[in-house]
């Protein structure tokens, strides 16, 4: 599955993947679904033009009425988000060995789980979390752990990519953050 096969023209494309217990997929199932007009008729907001009050306007409205847009034209790399899909998949694929050597804890809420519950029952998923060193406040444990990409072909250049994808949301974020901040 490549990342530019997820959104079509006219459509959504959603791949359910089951996962074996083993870390295998066991099924994978497409949807596809076209839109309708109440999803057409959620607010494009165009990040090109975010310094533009008519733009900020816009964004305003959107949030006020929507709570969610769609935003076009940002400066996500599609190079950089199939490899950021690929290094997460080859990361699932590991032996789950390899994967609890970066298990989160009740100190540090980075790293991997797959013991998450919803409704107190045990969700069939498997998870990667990371985000920032925090040193001070409610988690001053919290650390970034990466995997040894020295034992799996597949994981070569994980912390790199995850590291770079992570950076490039973050460019788009504040500057939709900035425009936000103008409006208020």
């Amino acid at each position: 599955l490549e990342f530019t096969d997820l959104v079509c023209a006219g459509s959504v494309t959603i791949v359910v993947l089951a996962i074996s217990r083993r870390g295998r997929i066991a099924a994978a199932t497409r949807h596809v679904y076209r839109y309708t007009s109440a999803m057409q008729d959620i607010p494009v907001i165009d990040f090109d033009t975010l310094g533009r009050a008519a733009t900020r306007q816009s964004l305003d409205q959107a949030c006020r009425d929507w709570g969610v847009f769609y935003l076009d034209g940002h400066t996500l790399d599609r190079e950089l988000a199939r490899r950021m899909f690929a290094a997460m998949h080859g990361f699932f694929a590991q032996p789950v060995a390899l994967k609890q050597t970066v298990e989160r804890t009740a100190s540090n809420p980075w790293g991997f789980y797959d013991r998450e519950l919803t409704k107190n029952v045990r969700d069939w998923k498997e998870i990667f979390d990371v985000g920032p060193d925090i040193t001070t406040d409610g988690l001053p444990g919290a650390r970034a752990q990466w995997p040894d990409e020295t034992r799996a072909r597949e994981m070569q250049g994980f912390c790199e990519t995850l590291q770079a994808y992570s950076a490039a949301c973050e460019q788009v974020a504040l500057r939709v953050l900035q425009a936000i901040s103008a409006n208020l």
